[in-house]
């Protein structure tokens, strides 16, 4: 008997084994509830699956499945609309054609299918059209493999890249490769799928591969390990592949000078080992050489008391005056320790003494708030679209802010693409939150006492008496006593402790702020983005989307054609069939429904990672349980860093339990051949300017 229906609830799954069902769940067809078992990919509610099934059985047995995605021929109309110069008349007219031409009526059709009817029809941009087609249909595909794993967003900046690729048949032909595409790509899903649909062996190459990669991509990533241990990268790989120790090692000698460097000892990707390599030896280049302009002690501190605001310490002043005296300058503090102001009187000395500087930031919203220099995002400036990079910066002095969010590739795309042996000054927070790519670069230049490095400690921002930032400051000095004490007695912070309806709290506190201001500085900070999990960032902007008002969404993407970056915020002011217009506060912005899908998501709550160097007046933090273990020192104290004037922590457990589990964390040290590269560097003297 063949069932197509919704799952509405995974009733059980185990994938320890790699035999017999690793599913039971519900799914809602139009007959009513039905409960299944079989083998699957790691399903998840909301997913559409058909499947052949033995109604004698109870639960009924699954023979076979298949996810597609159908559409139909409204579907079709609402693409055709977003190509430009096809509006409703054209795409009736063609719709018309094709139902006249094959007796089609509302039946359900895969998107690919409509592409060699359309190519035999004359209309306007059909090259277009057949590209959006393709991309959609490949996008389809992706999440038929992938699922709600990931995001429709991911299925299509994937999907566009393997087009540009010209990668689509080889990837049609073994889906292993989306490794190379998706982000954190849901590996035991796409291998089920890859085993069950297609028949791919357990010890197939393209499986270990596919496997060996990813699993370099998570130490790399996630552990911000691009140095692994063989034993530990052998472990790790078997725990997932259920492969054995021989196979493992067979493959990564095989793969060795290709995907992967391995000598006995450690393994890392050859990409990855490359970039740290160029980048170290760019550093090194620059910080032997000769610096442009020599300045008497005397007249920089002159230049210093004409582009102050105020009186700056101690620190600060040795933070400007060590930016002209080193050519690669590392300058840290926490939140209100006047950073950005030190930024930019070193950037306003830098232009009177003859510099060409330039202040560079990994994100437009960082950009954003420095626009009284200028600032610019890596990206726009080396015409970088994810891919290659388009042009050269010819600065002679460069500031890169918030480098704690630098990424290596992002680093070595920098550094590759100057073409003077520029003075960098980079400055930001070795407290916050590493970067979600590859490498901690700030990190690594840091410990590796090789560069000058300035720490600003005075906080002069929300002043010396903040409860906020000490609150900040005690976690990262895992002092529990201290922080519990802030937590009870701080007229700035307020703990609802709400074991029995913590989301329901959490949901009516952002009503009714959203209520008096829906434009209002406030918002919900989580660990988690990941639309599959209970109290996500997704999960509950999704709840909260229903809210009437204007819908509060922020780029998510770099989006250079429209100078909109990641990490702005606004909302939707109007929406129709085939156009969505966005207001970013300065800035009207319209969007295709494609567009919108790739560079707009909704802001009413997103993770930590996403709002860093960002500040709101209100921070809204759900501690929950259940996400205890995805919390880190390091998160939290970006977490609480983000708001100016009110701190609301949501808990539904005990408090000191929960946040012990956090402080007392082992973390995780980062390893990498870019540190060990930067220690073989030969300088004759390092300043170290820490008091």
């Amino acid at each position: 008997m063949r069932v197509t229906g919704k799952v509405t609830k995974v009733l059980w799954r185990n994938y320890s084994s790699q035999v017999g069902n690793n599913h039971i769940v519900q799914i809602a067809t139009r007959g009513g509830t039905e409960t299944i078992a079989g083998r699957f990919p790691m399903l998840r509610a909301g997913e559409i699956i058909t499947v052949e099934v033995d109604e004698n059985t109870d639960p009924k047995q699954v023979a076979t499945w298949k996810f597609e995605i159908y559409h139909t021929l409204d579907s079709l109309r609402q693409i055709l609309k977003q190509v430009k110069g096809i509006g409703e008349k054209t795409a009736s007219e063609i719709i018309n054609q094709i139902a006249r031409k094959k007796g089609l009526t509302t039946t359900y059709w895969l998107l690919e299918d409509f592409i060699p009817i359309l190519e035999e029809m004359n209309f306007p941009n059909k090259s277009e059209v057949i590209r959006l087609l393709q991309l959609y249909s490949i996008a389809d595909e992706i999440g038929a493999v992938l699922g709600q794993y990931t995001s429709t967003r991911e299925f299509l900046n994937a999907a566009k890249r393997i087009i540009e690729d010209d990668r689509v048949d080889e990837v049609k032909n073994n889906y292993y490769l989306l490794v190379d595409y998706v982000f954190n790509c849901p590996i035991h899903r796409l291998d089920e799928y890859m085993r069950t649909q297609l028949s791919f062996k357990i010890d197939s190459p393209e499986r270990i591969e596919a496997f060996i990669k990813y699993t370099l991509n998570s130490f790399a990533r996630q552990k911000k390990i691009t140095k692994v241990n063989v034993t530990d990268f052998i472990r790790l790989m078997q725990y997932r592949s259920k492969l054995d120790v021989k196979t493992i090692k067979d493959t990564l000698d095989e793969l060795n000078g290709g995907s992967v460097i391995y000598d006995g000892h450690y393994v890392s990707s050859y990409n990855i080992r490359k970039m740290e390599e160029e980048c170290a030896q760019r550093l090194n280049e620059i910080s032997n050489a000769q610096i442009k302009h020599h300045i008497d002690e005397h007249f920089l501190h002159s230049l210093i008391q004409k582009y102050s605001p105020f009186p700056l310490d101690d620190l600060q002043i040795n933070a400007i005056k060590e930016s002209f005296y080193n050519k690669v300058h590392l300058i840290t503090g926490g939140p209100g320790t006047g950073k950005s102001t030190v930024l930019s009187i070193i950037y306003k000395i830098a232009m009177a003494l003859g510099y060409n500087p330039i202040v560079l930031t990994p994100t437009g919203k960082a950009a954003d708030r420095l626009k009284d220099v200028g600032a610019k995002t890596v990206h726009f400036t080396l015409g970088w679209d994810g891919r290659e990079c388009r042009k050269t910066i010819h600065n002679d002095f460069i500031i890169l802010d918030e480098a704690s969010m630098l990424d290596l590739e992002t680093f070595w795309n920098l550094l590759t693409h100057t073409d003077e042996t520029p003075t960098l000054v980079i400055v930001g927070d070795a407290n916050q939150l590493q970067p979600v790519d590859a490498g901690c670069v700030f990190y690594d230049m840091i410990k590796s006492k090789r560069f000058a490095v300035t720490v600003l400690k005075d906080i002069y921002r929300q002043g010396t008496g903040s409860k906020i930032i000490e609150l900040a400051g005690r976690v990262m000095k895992r002092d529990l006593g201290r922080m519990l004490a802030l937590l009870k007695d701080s007229k700035e912070i307020i703990v609802l402790n709400k074991s029995r309806n913590p989301q329901g709290v959490l949901l009516k506190l952002y009503s009714r702020l959203y209520e008096a201001n829906p434009h209002g500085s406030f918002v919900i900070l989580t660990p988690l983005r990941n639309e599959g999990l209970k109290y996500s960032a997704t999960n509950i902007n999704n709840k909260l989307k229903k809210l009437n008002g204007p819908k509060r969404v922020m780029c998510v993407e770099n989006d250079y054609t429209r100078q909109v970056y990641n990490g702005e915020t606004g909302y939707i002011a109007r929406m129709s069939s085939d156009t969505i217009s966005v207001n970013f506060g300065d800035k009207l912005v319209e969007y295709t429904p494609l567009d919108y899908d790739i560079y707009i998501d909704y802001a009413y709550a997103m993770t930590v990672h996403k709002a860093q160097g960002s500040e709101y007046d209100i921070v809204i933090l759900p501690l929950f349980y259940e996400h205890v273990k995805y919390w880190t020192p390091k998160l939290l104290y970006t977490a609480i860093t983000r708001t100016k004037k009110k701190l609301v922590l949501i808990v539904d457990s005990n408090l000191t339990n929960f946040l012990s589990n956090i402080l007392y964390k082992r973390e995780i040290q980062p390893v990498s051949y870019f540190a060990e590269c930067l220690e073989q560097f030969d300088r004759e003297e390092v300043c170290n300017i820490e008091s």
